[in-house]
């Protein structure tokens, strides 16, 4: 009886440590599995970091670059505002400047500025009268009459015909009128006189149907006459 129950118990004893090594097994396996799983979620939590990570990298560089845009264009603006703050003040200091030296010119000078008026005020009024008296003014003074007088402007202001309004001419005489202080005359002026001193004066008659008909003549002969070997 007593062997009976020890060999009951042996079995007990065997049967418990099979169920025992079974038992290690499947925890055994199931931990790798777990573990397995475990691996795996850990692998797709650390990529999806990854990818979150460079899409907030990505987001934070783009937030900076835009913060960067924003100031640079708030400090452009600020200095182009105070360039022409700056330069809106140099050009008034500038102005300011110029005009008070301007005035103390002005003031220093005014008195000669007004002769220097004046007198070219009356230059050009001693000119535009001369023009009108000059033909009265050679009548007083070298009894030419007016009506004797042709104004042919250059190279020299008239032509007198002396005596014409009478029907005759007595002296022909060229005249040149100055209104300034000179009374030099120009070099074609000069030459005008010294040719009336020297007696290099002529008087043409000019008949234009006997210069038409030289002309055609002329005209009519062969331009190149052939030489005589």
């Amino acid at each position: 009886m007593v062997e009976l129950l020890v060999v009951v118990l042996l079995a007990l004893l065997a049967l418990l440590s099979l169920l025992e090594v079974r038992h290690r097994r499947s925890i055994a396996a199931i931990k790798r599995h777990y573990e397995a799983a475990l691996e795996r979620q850990r692998q797709e939590y650390e990529s999806k970091i990854r990818e979150l990570s460079a899409r907030v990298e990505a987001l934070a560089a783009e937030r900076a670059q835009r913060i960067f845009e924003e100031w640079r264009a708030r400090e452009l603006e600020s200095l182009k505002a105070q360039y022409d703050r700056l330069l809106s003040e140099k050009a008034e200091a500038i102005r300011r400047e110029y005009e008070a030296l301007f005035e103390r010119w002005k003031q220093e000078h005014e008195e000669r500025i007004r002769q220097d008026a004046v007198q070219r005020s009356l230059a050009v009024t001693l000119g535009r009268v001369g023009e009108e008296l000059a033909p009265l003014l050679i009548f007083e003074s070298y009894g030419i009459e007016p009506k004797d007088l042709r104004h042919i402007g250059t190279p020299v202001d008239y032509v007198a015909f002396r005596g014409l309004s009478e029907g005759r001419v007595d002296e022909i005489v060229f005249v040149e009128v100055k209104t300034g202080r000179s009374a030099r005359l120009s070099g074609v002026e000069r030459e005008v006189k010294r040719a009336v001193e020297e007696g290099r004066v002529r008087f043409l008659v000019i008949n234009i149907k006997e210069e038409l008909e030289r002309l055609a003549r002329r005209l009519a002969q062969p331009v190149f006459e052939t030489e005589e070997s």
